[in-house]
């Protein structure tokens, strides 16, 4: 059987983000310490290495500490996944780190840690709701995107090196990405800009009425916005009725949200609200300067619209991505980073219509909730149908699930990456908490769950984990998918309400306990056909049954290696 650490390595496969090549520093040549996940959780533990992509990093707490990457191509921008100690009052604090290439001290890099270190109120699986030091940190991992004085060439090395000038108490690095991203796009034909409305990059208020008046005009005169490269201010959220925005790329134009996050459900300030039809955006980046907890409400799009279309947004310490309903949307090539709650989550609202969506193609890490969501919600009459998630990539979540689907119709997740995170980075979740319409004829084929599972309220859950809390599951279809390095069971089904469920050619390979666990809560019937294990634990079961009520049929045997 492979060990934990072996697991780390052989089923640390490359993820791509758009563009780029994430580096992990617990595979790469260092002198500082090396920090991997030893053993399994216990109940409720949260650690840097639980949180951390490939759960594992590398700390750097001594004068001339370094860790060291080859750079494959030439890049112009430098993303770290990074940790500094918090302020001892919280809020953070700012320290400074060495970039290395060729082995000198080519630019000094400052790294904060006020987007980080939430911590719970009052009991250890609290989801962030404090920035106050308390016994019970989380959220250790926060990202900056560094644009570099002198381009990498390919072939340089590149370090990061704590210095006598670096004085934090420790710096914990989790990954790299160098990245190439060239010149900005130039203005569309037939568009407005933002600056001819008065708009100059200093003044929020002044950019926020010059952005409005811009879309308004826009709209009036059936035009389109452009955001120039520069960093605007927005204060309040604008709403896109039917209205298109580009931006100049998203190393280029940066929307920064400053005013501060409102407290309550989907309030806040600034981004954007999706209304109308084909409202679109695309090629920038949405930051919130002022979201620095998860009861902070600043999200980058929310609305109801049909035919819109996000690609290529970028959006980072917001409470959420998106938070949207609708038909016929496109969500597309997005990067979602250090969230403080769902990533990318498609629902229904109140009384609102959501069918026929596509998810593709985007990369989510660090949120505060689930990567990408598709929620039926039961407080509304109308199902959420046909949602398409497809070639996306989801890492670390600090809470929450990689992908969730919770009720509807007819959605098909296929050909992605969910991988590592607090809680299971794959899950059909039907809680009683937040009644959801049952889930139904929906299939989940051909992605790939790496280093996947939790010990959440001591549940060792599955890294695919299938709990039916308040409503049924009916015809399921989980096909050809890769489970690897589960850290406890490879598929799990739980929960008081009836499943049924196809499970065929599924690959789940060395998981900490069964390959396939049915507890004592779960109700229905699986159909299990030429599935395959390998290297099962010495005495583990390939399927553990622990229901009365749930029958397994296998009309193909498991087959083992």
């Amino acid at each position: 059987m492979l060990s934990i650490f072996a697991l780390l390595t052989v089923f640390a496969a490359p993820i791509r983000t758009p563009s780029t090549f994430t580096f992990e520093a617990e595979d790469a040549p260092t002198n500082g310490r090396v920090v991997r996940l030893v053993g399994l959780p216990k109940p409720n533990q949260i650690t840097p290495e639980i949180e951390a992509a490939g759960r594992g990093y590398v700390e750097l707490s001594q004068t001339g500490q370094s860790v060291e990457f080859a750079v494959g191509a030439p890049a112009q921008g430098l993303v770290i996944r990074h940790c500094i100690p918090d302020a001892p009052e919280g809020g953070g604090q700012s320290a400074t780190l060495g970039l290395y290439v060729n082995g000198q001290r080519r630019q000094t890099l400052t790294l904060n840690s006020r987007y980080n270190w939430l911590y719970g109120e009052g009991k250890p699986a609290e989801n962030g709701q404090s920035n106050t030091p308390s016994a019970w940190p989380h959220v250790f991992w926060d990202e900056t995107a560094y644009r570099l004085d002198t381009p990498l060439a390919r072939g340089d090395k590149l370090a990061l090196r704590r210095d006598a000038e670096d004085t934090a108490a420790y710096y914990r690095i989790d990954l790299v990405e160098p990245e190439p991203f060239g010149a900005p796009l130039a203005q569309p034909a037939g568009s407005l800009s933002i600056t001819d409305f008065g708009a100059t990059g200093r003044d929020a208020e002044a950019d926020t009425k010059a952005l409005e008046r811009c879309v308004e005009q826009a709209k009036a005169e059936g035009k389109s916005v452009w955001l120039p490269p520069g960093t605007w201010l927005n204060l309040r959220r604008v709403t896109l009725d039917s209205v298109k925005v580009d931006g100049a790329g998203m190393w280029h134009t940066k929307l920064l949200l400053t005013a501060p996050a409102a407290r309550g459900p989907f309030g806040g300030y600034g981004g954007f609200a999706l209304k109308g039809n084909g409202p679109q955006v695309r090629d920038l980046t949405i930051e919130a300067l002022d979201c620095t907890r998860r009861g902070d409400t600043a999200s980058a799009f929310i609305g109801l619209a049909n035919d819109y279309v996000v690609e290529r947004v970028w959006m980072t310490h917001v409470h959420c991505g998106f938070w949207i309903a609708g038909e016929r949307g496109t969500i597309r090539d997005c990067r979602v980073r250090q969230t403080y709650a769902d990533g990318i989550n498609v629902n229904n609202g109140k009384n609102l219509t959501t069918r026929d969506t596509l998810v593709a193609g985007c990369h989510v890490r660090g949120t505060g909730d689930d990567g990408i969501a598709v929620l039926s919600n039961a407080s509304s009459p109308n199902l959420t149908e046909r949602v398409t998630v497809t070639l996306n990539t989801v890492v670390a979540p600090w809470w929450g699930h990689g992908c969730d689907i919770a009720g509807g119709r007819g959605h098909l997740v296929e050909r992605n990456t969910f991988a590592d995170g607090y809680m299971s980075p794959f899950t059909v979740n039907l809680p009683g908490a937040y009644p959801m319409h049952p889930l139904s004829d929906t299939v989940i084929r051909d992605n790939r769950i790496l280093r996947g599972g939790s010990n959440f309220a001591g549940q060792r859950r599955g890294a695919m984990w299938l709990y039916a809390g308040s409503t049924g599951v009916d015809n399921l279809t989980l096909a050809d998918n890769t489970i690897a390095g589960a850290l406890f069971r490879g598929i799990h089904f739980t929960g008081g309400h009836p499943q049924t469920a196809l499970i065929r050619r599924n690959r789940i390979q060395a998981p900490g306990q069964e390959a396939i666990h049915i507890d004592d809560k779960a109700v229905g019937a699986a159909t299990l056909e030429a599935n395959e294990v390998t290297d099962l634990p010495a005495g583990a079961r390939d399927i553990g049954n622990d229901s009365h009520t749930f029958t397994v049929t296998e009309t193909k045997p498991f087959s083992a290696r």
